[in-house]
C-alpha cells in the first residue's frame, strides 16, 4: 500500500488512489467541479490542483494517482492562486443571475423567490416561517417598509412589481389568528444582553435564539418596539399586530426588561460582566435642532407622534414638518389622518437625493401634502398663537405660518450617554468594525440606528441580523470575522430579447392585486413571480468554490454569451449561458447505453465550443432518461430540476 503525506498527515491508501480521494478519506477539502462519482476524471476545471513535492507544476488531485512516498500540499500560497485563477477564468464565460434583483434589493435579504415559490406551490406554513425567519417582523415591516424588493422586482418592466410586501404583511397577520409553537431549540452555553428593542434588537434577539443562545433585552421605554411603537400611526401600524411579532420573540424565550435605563439603572460594564456578549441597539432617539434663530420652537417628531397616539394633543391645524426621510413623511401623513388643515413637507435637498421611495412621495402629495424642495428655514417666530417661518429656496425666500411646526430632519445618538460608557462615537453614531460591528469594547457589538446606515427598519432588522452572527461566533468559540455573504453573478446589461426571454417565464396574472386579503389572492399574486436568481444557488459548487477562493466575477472580461433557455425536457432547463464545459453531461451521455440516441457533445471550436445537441437535434430527445443524472452531476446548475 503506497504512503503518502499529505498537509504534514502520513496515511496509507490502496493502490490507484487518486490524492483528491486520500484527502477525502482523512477530511481534507479539496475543491472540484468537474469530478463526478462513477465517471472518470474529466481534469476540466483545474480547480482541485495540489502541489505535489518535485513536481515543477501544479498538479489535478482528481486525475493524479499516489505513488509511495508522495508529499503532497493542498494550501500553498501557490495553489490557492492558482485555484482562484481557474475559478475566475470559469466566471468570465458563466452568464447566470445567483440572486434575484428583489433579494439583493431588501437589505435583509429576504429569500422572495423560495417565499414565492412556497406560497404558489400552497405550503403557507412554510411561507410563513421564511418570512418570518428573514424579517423577524414581517408583517409590521410589511406596513412601513419603503419596498426596496419592489423597487428592484423585474416584474414592473413588464405591467407591475409583485406585491411582496403585502404578501408576508397577509401571512403575518394570518398567522396571528393561530399562533404557531415557540421553537425549540437546544440552549448553548450563550447569555447574551441587548440593549434596545427596537427593530434591530428584537431582530438580533431571534437570530440568537434560533441559535440556542440565551437572550435578555433591556430598555428605558416601558413597552418593547422602540422606533416602531413610537415613530407610526396605529392607522398605519397597529399596536396589535407589533405586539404579537414581539409576543412570537418572546415565546422563542427572550426575557424582556423593561424601565431599565442604561446609565441610570445598568451599565455597559456590568452587563459585560454578568453576560458573554452585549449588543447595544439603542438607536439614535436625540433630534438635532433646526439651525436658525427659533429653531427650538419645532417640536421632535417623536415627541409629537407620542403625544398624538396618548391623545394629550390635537392637531387638527396647519402643520409644516421639516425633514425628508421615512419619519417625516409618516408625522406629515399622520397629520393629514388627523385631520390638520394644511400639511407641508420642508425638504432641504432636491427630490432626486431623498432616501423616500417615489411611490411614498406619491402618496403623500395623493393625501394632500404640499412639498418644498431644495428649501431651508432661515427663521422661526412665534409673536402670537402662530408661527412664522422664513424660508429659502433658489428663488429667494419667502414667508410660511402654521399652527404647528415638527422636527424630523436628522436624529442622532446619545453620544454624552454612550461615551461615558466608554464606548467611541463619532457624529455619524457609534465606532464599529463595518464587517463585525463590534465596538472598541471587546465582546460589546452595536446595531440598527446606534451606527451609520440606518434610518429604515428593514436596515435594522439586517444589522441585527448581522451582529447577531458576530456575536454567536464569540460566543461559540470561532474566529468574529461577521457575516459573510455567498459569491453572486449578476446577468449584468441585457439585450431586448434577453429580457423579453425573462418577462416571458410567466405568463400567470396582470398587474398586480389590489391588496392581498385571502389565501387565493395571495396565490394569484405569487403566480405572478418570474422566478428570477437561479433556481439551486444554494447547491451550485461554482458560486460555493467562488466564495470559498474571494473569486472576482470580472477579472477576465470577454465577449458576454447570449441568453439561452430551453424547458422542452419535461424534467430539466438547460441554460447554456451557466455551463462551463466540465463535459460531466457529455461523459455521462456517452458512456450510457443508448443506442441510437444522440446524447450531448462538444459543438463549435475554440471560444465558441459550446455542449450542445449534435446537428441541432431536440434537447428533450438527446437528454432522455438521463437527464435528472445530469442535473444532479452539473456544478452550476445549467441543468436545473424543474420545480
Amino acid at each position: 500500500m503506497p504512503k503518502l503525506t499529505i498537509d504534514n498527515q502520513t496515511l496509507d491508501v490502496s493502490a490507484g488512489t487518486t490524492v483528491l480521494e486520500a484527502a477525502r478519506s482523512r477530511g481534507i477539502d479539496i475543491p472540484t467541479l468537474c469530478t463526478v462519482p462513477g465517471l472518470e476524471p474529466l481534469t476540466t476545471c483545474y480547480v482541485c490542483v495540489v502541489k505535489v513535492e518535485g513536481q515543477a507544476r501544479l498538479l489535478p488531485a482528481c486525475a493524479t494517482k499516489v505513488v509511495d512516498g508522495m508529499v503532497v500540499q493542498t494550501q500553498t500560497p501557490e495553489v490557492l492562486a492558482a485555484r482562484r485563477t481557474a475559478v475566475e477564468l470559469l466566471l468570465s464565460d458563466h452568464l447566470g443571475e445567483c440572486v434575484a434583483p428583489c433579494e439583493i434589493g431588501c437589505p435583509a435579504r429576504f429569500h422572495a423567490p423560495t417565499f414565492m415559490e412556497q406560497l404558489s406551490a400552497g405550503n403557507l406554513d412554510a411561507a410563513t416561517a421564511l418570512a418570518a425567519d428573514d424579517l423577524v417582523l414581517p408583517g409590521v415591516l410589511g406596513r412601513v417598509c419603503p419596498r426596496f424588493c419592489e423597487n428592484a422586482c423585474r416584474r414592473h418592466e413588464r405591467d407591475s412589481s409583485v406585491a411582496i410586501a403585502d404578501l408576508h404583511r397577509y401571512m403575518a397577520e394570518r398567522a396571528m389568528k393561530s399562533p404557531p409553537p415557540a421553537p425549540t431549540v437546544a440552549p448553548s452555553a450563550g447569555k447574551v444582553a441587548i440593549v434596545g428593542t427596537g427593530p434591530a434588537g428584537l431582530a438580533a434577539a431571534a437570530s440568537l435564539l434560533r441559535r440556542g443562545h440565551a437572550v435578555t433585552l433591556f430598555d428605558a421605554a416601558l413597552q418593547p418596539g422602540g422606533m416602531l411603537r413610537f415613530s407610526f400611526d396605529e392607522a398605519l401600524l397597529p399596536p396589535v399586530l407589533l405586539d404579537a411579532e414581539i409576543d412570537a420573540i418572546r415565546r422563542a424565550g427572550a426575557e424582556f426588561r423593561m424601565g431599565v435605563a442604561l446609565g441610570g439603572d445598568v451599565s455597559i460594564l456590568q452587563l459585560r460582566s454578568e453576560f458573554d456578549a452585549v449588543l447595544v441597539a439603542v438607536g439614535s432617539p436625540i433630534w438635532k435642532r433646526i439651525e436658525c434663530p427659533g429653531g427650538e420652537l419645532a417640536k421632535p417628531a417623536s415627541e409629537v407622534m407620542r403625544d398624538v397616539a396618548a391623545g394629550k394633543i390635537d392637531i387638527e391645524c396647519d402643520v409644516i414638518v421639516y425633514g425628508a426621510g421615512q419619519e417625516a413623511v409618516e408625522t406629515a401623513m399622520t397629520a393629514r389622518r388627523r385631520k390638520a388643515g394644511s400639511v407641508i413637507m420642508i425638504c432641504p435637498r432636491p427630490q432626486a437625493h431623498l432616501p423616500l421611495q417615489a411611490r411614498q412621495i406619491k402618496a403623500a402629495q395623493a393625501a394632500g401634502i404640499k412639498f418644498l424642495f431644495e428649501t431651508t428655514i432661515e427663521e422661526v417666530r412665534q409673536p402670537a398663537l402662530r408661527l412664522y417661518l422664513v424660508i429659502a429656496t433658489k428663488a429667494g425666500k419667502s414667508k410660511l405660518d402654521c399652527n404647528l411646526l415638527i422636527n424630523a430632519s436628522v436624529r442622532s445618538i446619545d453620544s454624552e450617554l454612550l461615551a461615558g460608557q466608554g464606548l467611541e462615537t463619532s457624529p455619524r453614531g457609534l465606532v464599529v468594525d463595518r464587517a463585525t460591528l463590534v465596538t472598541n469594547l471587546p465582546g460589546v457589538f452595536a446595531c440598527g440606528d446606534a451606527i451609520p446606515g440606518g434610518g429604515f427598519a428593514v436596515r435594522a432588522v439586517a444589522t441585527g441580523h448581522a451582529a447577531a452572527e458576530s456575536i454567536h461566533q464569540l460566543v461559540t468559540g470561532q474566529p468574529v470575522v461577521g457575516l459573510a455573504l455567498p459569491h453572486n453573478v449578476r446577468y449584468g446589461k441585457l439585450a431586448d430579447e434577453e429580457r423579453a426571454m425573462l418577462l416571458a417565464r410567466t405568463a400567470n396574472g396582470g398587474p398586480r392585486t389590489v391588496r392581498v386579503t385571502d389565501d387565493k389572492l395571495a396565490k394569484s399574486e405569487s403566480d405572478r413571480c418570474l422566478g428570477c436568481g437561479c433556481e439551486d444557488n444554494h447547491l451550485c459548487r461554482l458560486r460555493a468554490v467562488a466564495t470559498r477562493t474571494g473569486a472576482e466575477s470580472a477579472r477576465f472580461k470577454g465577449e458576454r454569451r447570449a441568453m439561452e433557455r430551453d424547458a422542452s425536457h419535461p424534467l430539466v432547463i438547460y441554460e447554456s449561458g451557466k455551463c462551463i464545459l466540465c463535459g460531466a453531461c457529455v461523459e455521462i451521455c456517452r458512456t450510457a447505453d443508448r443506442e441510437g440516441k444522440l446524447g450531448l457533445a462538444y459543438v463549435g471550436r475554440g471560444f465558441n465550443v459550446r455542449v450542445a445537441v449534435p446537428w441541432g437535434g431536440p434537447f428533450a430527445e438527446a437528454m432522455g432518461d438521463l437527464a435528472k443524472r445530469c442535473a444532479e452531476a452539473c456544478p452550476t446548475s445549467a441543468i436545473v430540476l424543474k420545480r
